[in-house]
């Protein structure tokens, strides 16, 4: 699997704050979305209440990943 494969196909938890269920999201999704939805009840959740820019980062460099550019991300959208 190559690296950009990884940061589509490989998943990471996003816990749910209404029905505390976890969902499976891709790095792409945790670093281009500010909101995903939650598999199981379908409330919006925001991806910096878990994902902070470092915790991102850190995944990159798990991944062997450098040179990625991480997006300037907006606090409240």
């Amino acid at each position: 699997m190559t690296i950009p494969d990884q940061l589509e196909v490989r998943r990471y938890d996003l816990p749910c704050p209404s029905c505390s269920k976890v969902s499976q999201k891709s790095f792409i999704q945790l670093e281009t979305q500010p909101r995903l939805s939650c598999d199981h009840c379908g409330i919006a959740i925001r991806v910096s209440d878990y994902y902070s820019r470092a915790k991102l980062e850190d995944i990159l460099k798990t991944l062997g990943r450098s040179g990625y550019i991480l997006r300037e991300r907006d606090r409240d959208r």
